[in-house]
């Protein structure tokens, strides 16, 4: 049986990529497009791991694409323990603040790291990067 994977990413063009990626890796993948979305979705589905965007809004209604609420779903992963990437183009959103937090994230959790590509967003990277995290 093929893992699943969570994509949570905003912008259709993106979630196209990822969902691209993530099948040419071998996973099922599903989409979530605001906070609501992916604790819903976490919450019901068998997640094997979580590739997020750090910036989308947190329901359907919100149009604010600039929340951090990627780092909500870095917690509800450490919590559940399950392996996540971050996928965000961080210096489109000017909040490389955000890396600090990680890394405390990631002192505090069972994962000796949680990878960030914070370039232009590199979906196949990001599965690349998973892949060594689920076991």
């Amino acid at each position: 049986m093929k893992k699943i994977i969570l994509v949570v990413e905003d912008l259709e063009k993106e979630q196209a990529q990822a969902k691209e990626a993530v099948l040419e890796g071998g996973y099922k993948v599903i989409l979530a497009s605001a906070l609501a979305d992916a604790k819903r979705l976490i919450e019901s589905v068998k997640i094997d791991g979580i590739i997020s965007d750090l910036h989308f809004p947190e329901s359907d209604r919100d149009n604010d694409r600039n929340r951090p609420c990627g780092l909500a779903v870095v917690t509800i992963a450490i919590q559940r323990n399950i392996p996540i990437v971050i996928c965000s183009d961080l210096d489109h959103h000017f909040a490389h603040y955000l890396l600090d937090i990680i890394s405390f994230l990631e002192s505090v959790s069972a994962f000796k790291r949680i990878p960030t590509i914070i370039d232009l967003k590199d979906w196949n990277r990001a599965v690349n990067e998973l892949k060594k995290l689920i076991k």
